[in-house]
């Protein structure tokens, strides 16, 4: 048995009831997960880009939200890059696009699931969740982290 550190990042989805959006996003995506970022383990503090005026920011436990606990190989490193984008607005534009089946993306913007996953493409590009050859990022939904072979659930 090895005694390695406990990692002080791990990802997550997770899911509001009563945010209108999250209920479309459901909704549409055929998941009962709607959101995914990053959940600081030491204080459950998240990570994530939101649709609340902060854009990509840290944001304190919410009493109000189901969550599930994820893990993938090498996150912290992932975690780093997105990081990097503290202070990018949220994709509004996107979200509504995905909701007409439209690629209504701007740049230099984010929604959660994007930047989970150019965190992991960018940063360790030989290591993406998914095959974004195949499954172009503009398309991911937070489910799709779930999908990803290299995601497990994470047990404290």
């Amino acid at each position: 048995m090895t005694n390695a550190p406990k990692p002080a990042i791990c990802l997550f989805m997770s899911t509001e009831h009563t945010d209108l959006e999250s209920a479309l996003i459901r909704r549409f995506s055929m998941c009962d997960w709607s959101h995914t970022g990053f959940y600081r383990l030491s204080d459950g503090c998240t990570f994530s880009a939101m649709n609340d005026g902060k854009g990509v920011a840290w944001r304190p436990p919410n009493p109000n939200v189901k969550i599930l606990l994820l893990t993938a190989p090498r996150v912290d490193e992932a975690f780093a890059w997105a990081l990097q984008q503290q202070g990018k607005p949220y994709d509004r534009l996107d979200i509504e696009g995905f909701l007409f089946d439209r690629d209504w993306s701007s740049p230099n913007s984010l929604i959660c699931d994007r930047l989970v996953f150019l965190s992991f493409v960018n940063l360790l590009p030989s290591q993406p969740l998914l095959n974004h050859t195949f499954i172009p990022i503009i398309h991911l939904i937070p489910r799709d982290v779930l999908l990803s072979p290299l995601v497990t659930e994470f047990h404290v």
